[in-house]
């Protein structure tokens, strides 16, 4: 049994510490300067970027249901190949028309979101059976570092190669090279059990009314997706203020999200104790006081004796502890709630909310740039601001007005699951 739990782990990991890194470039920055090199406006490439958050939305219940319908690793297999046909169409876009260029955006990036979609939908209810619930910390923990040092190490060779070389070619043959390991996850796929059940499983429309009443789901979602709405735009922000404002290059760009990525670890470790000691509630509270401090604070970098690129590094290290360590903290809610039976089906709500989330922020922080909803430029204290700044100071008061809703979180959980928000996070 034991040789079995390590074969998994082993076999997980590198399936994720290869598959992952095309998310990589997504989190870290990497391709929405690759947008704006193709001389696709910001608000245009935020836009992008929602997309497949969008694809989640639309398809991670459905397919959530079918993999519980059918099979697990059909659904997944077919999302892997529509994935890696998606981002094989990304390295390719610059060969484009230039009047058809933002249709070649669109469908590749819908590709690699609907493939994604497919793939992760059933991710945690695969491995499930195949991880004994003792282990269950130490197996996603070993897993979540494991991809989170890959990235890290992954994401600063990726800067010192834009610093040596920063031409379009150079981000093609970064994605031409995560696309290979997008191929070598298949392996590793094939190798992970699954194991089939049995049990019926209800009509949807059973299995979905179900879900939604289970005590102190819908509240504690609704209070999940405000969450991620109000900071889920924060890392583009941080991008967009560098590269258009603070001037860094394209290696500084990756390295602010390696910054992140580096603080995320440190959070999942720091949130793991802290809840285990004062519960999930307490760590709310203190998760929304350091989001705001942490992205007021970029609006007082002139009077902070620190270079611009330093501090934003510093920042953006900050909000990925934060941010690690409240996902810990929604993630223990999230396991202890979900209801004994359409476990798949109820675990896809949570992750459907989150890409609603990302899919309606991303796109209205664009066109708030678009509209020209906030000035340009603006003074604070004497030291010129722009509309960067104003997003993030709207941002931080949101969440800070969010701790009234903090009364929906059940807190039943006194000990931390140490469990991903998203497959492979």
């Amino acid at each position: 049994m034991k040789n079995d739990y390590n074969k998994v782990l082993k076999t997980v990991i590198f399936a994720q510490c290869f598959g992952l890194l095309s998310m990589l470039l997504f989190m870290s920055g990497f391709i929405l300067k690759y947008l704006t090199v193709l001389n696709i406006s910001d608000s245009t490439a935020l836009i992008l970027l929602s997309l497949p958050h969008w694809a989640k939305l639309l398809l991670n219940i459905p397919a959530a249901y079918f993999s519980d319908k059918f099979s697990k690793k059909l659904i997944g297999n077919i999302g892997h190949v529509i994935m890696i046909i998606g981002f094989l169409l990304i390295a390719c876009l610059p060969f484009a028309p230039e009047n058809l260029l933002i249709a070649f955006a669109v469908t590749s990036i819908f590709l690699f979101g609907i493939g994604s979609c497919l793939f992760g939908s059933n991710w945690f209810a695969l491995l499930n059976p195949s991880i004994p619930k003792e282990k269950r910390g130490h197996f996603f923990g070993i897993m979540r570092f494991s991809w989170q040092s890959t990235s890290i190490v992954v994401g600063l060779m990726i800067s010192s190669f834009l610093a040596f070389r920063d031409k379009i070619s150079s981000y093609q043959i970064v994605i031409f090279i995560i696309f290979f390991g997008l191929l070598a996850r298949t392996y590793f796929y094939q190798k992970i059990p699954e194991k089939k059940t049995d049990d019926a499983v209800a009509k949807f429309n059973v299995a979905f009314t179900d879900v939604i009443h289970t005590k102190d789901f819908l509240p504690f979602l609704s209070y999940v997706f405000l969450l991620i709405f109000f900071t889920c735009a924060v890392p583009s922000i941080f991008v967009l203020l560098g590269k258009d404002v603070l001037n860094y290059s394209a290696s500084n760009i990756i390295n602010i999200g390696n910054a992140m990525g580096i603080g995320a670890a440190c959070g999942f470790l720091l949130g793991g104790k802290i809840i285990d000691k004062i519960g999930t509630k307490k760590v709310f509270v203190i998760c929304h006081l350091s989001y705001a401090l942490v992205l007021s604070s970029f609006l007082f970098r002139h009077f902070i004796e620190l270079d611009f690129f330093v501090l934003g590094l510093i920042i953006s290290f900050a909000f990925g502890v934060v941010s690690a360590t409240s996902g810990i903290a929604i993630t223990s809610e999230m396991m202890e709630l979900l209801p004994e039976k359409n476990q798949s089906l109820a675990a896809s709500f949570f992750v459907t909310a989150m890409a609603a989330a990302f899919a309606i922020a991303l796109p209205v922080v664009g066109l708030l740039f678009d509209l020209k909803i906030f000035n340009e430029n603006w003074t604070l204290f004497g030291n010129t601001l722009t509309q960067y700044d104003s997003v993030l100071l709207l941002a931080s008061c949101m969440i800070l007005m969010l701790i009234i809703t903090l009364s929906v979180i059940p807190s039943v959980m006194k000990k931390s699951i140490w469990v991903p928000l998203r497959q492979g996070r």
